[in-house]
């Protein structure tokens, strides 16, 4: 377990500034005071600048530190729903060591909305955006037809203009 700065997180790894090692050993896992350790899909929870209490276990497949941010969720009724080697000895219930926590020991917020949280205007903007160009798309319609229709209107009225100067001129150029 040790105590690190994020200072860059992608996709599924976090690699952490070394602060201080808390308990355990993270030889052979630093290169140049950092640290990798994979998250899977909840490096998304973590933030670059932020320090936290990262506890960590090596994979055995691959040997590189993982952790995660999330409780895990409990199994619905346990050993209670078959009811098979049911005991009264109460086992404590131990939290998983390889779990990171924010520096003041508090779980890592992992809400649904969490990673949208203090993007309210950008969040706005992708919304409204949108909006605002098909409306603007709609007008400009809108507009184009409208004004086709009176280039139309007008053109019908120079037409009937014309037809009906040149019937006044026909008939005072013929003798009566």
């Amino acid at each position: 377990m040790f105590e690190g700065t994020v200072v860059d997180a992608v996709a599924t790894t976090a690699r952490f500034e070394l602060g201080r090692v808390l308990s355990g050993s993270v030889d052979g896992h630093v290169t140049n005071h950092r640290v990798d350790v994979r998250y899977g899909d909840e490096t998304r929870f973590l933030h670059v600048g932020t320090t936290y209490v990262v506890g960590t276990r090596a994979d055995p497949s691959t040997g590189l530190l993982m952790s995660s941010v999330r409780e895990p969720a409990l199994l619905f009724g346990g050993d209670a729903v078959v009811g098979r080697n049911d005991t009264n000895v109460v086992c404590p219930d131990a939290p998983d060591p390889a779990r990171t926590l924010t520096a003041s020991g508090l779980p890592v917020e992992t809400g649904v909305l969490t990673p949208v949280k203090g993007s309210g205007r950008r969040l706005l903007r992708a919304l409204l955006l949108p909006l605002a160009v098909a409306c603007g798309i709609i007008l400009a319609l809108v507009l184009a037809k409208h004004l086709l229709f009176a280039i139309g209107h007008s053109l019908r009225d120079l037409a009937a203009g014309d037809t009906v100067e040149r019937t006044r001129r026909h008939r005072h150029s013929q003798p009566q």
